[in-house]
């Protein structure tokens, strides 16, 4: 048995004195170790927030508006509006589809993603540099 004593602090006055029993069991030990209790945790209902909402909305809005544009886009292209425009466009799009096969796209999609990595990893541009640059900025407040 091992006596502690603590002073009380707050409205009381006094000593309050707790008893502590420690049994070891090292098999249980080790099976708490590799499947412990799941802690309860209690959150409280997030209370409604109105700038939150306008800023969801503002976001969202914005999403809408790009995604606008570019349907307007794609018709000026579709309906030859700018000639020159569509000329290319449609040119574009025969070369790709006359020599781009579905299996480069997944490899195409991984080099990217290796060579982000790697200038992420021993760049220049480091990782933090750019989420620090650009996580107060996103694109529909620029």
């Amino acid at each position: 048995k091992q006596w502690y004593q603590r002073r009380v602090r707050g409205v009381g006055r006094g000593e309050l004195v707790v008893e502590t029993q420690v049994f070891w069991n090292p098999v249980r030990a080790a099976v708490r170790t590799f499947s412990p209790k799941e802690e309860i945790i209690l959150k409280d209902p997030a209370k409604f927030d109105i700038s939150l909402l306008q800023r969801d909305v503002k976001r969202i809005t914005a999403q809408l508006e790009m995604l606008q544009d570019m349907g307007e886009g794609l018709d000026q292209i579709i309906r030859w509006r700018s000639k020159p425009i569509s000329l290319v466009s449609m040119v574009i799009f025969v070369l790709v589809v006359y020599y781009i096969e579905l299996w480069m796209v997944p490899l195409v999609l991984g080099l990217l993603l290796s060579y982000s990595y790697m200038h992420m990893r021993f760049g220049r541009g480091r990782f933090e540099t750019y989420v620090h640059s650009n996580v107060m900025n996103p694109y529909y407040l620029r």
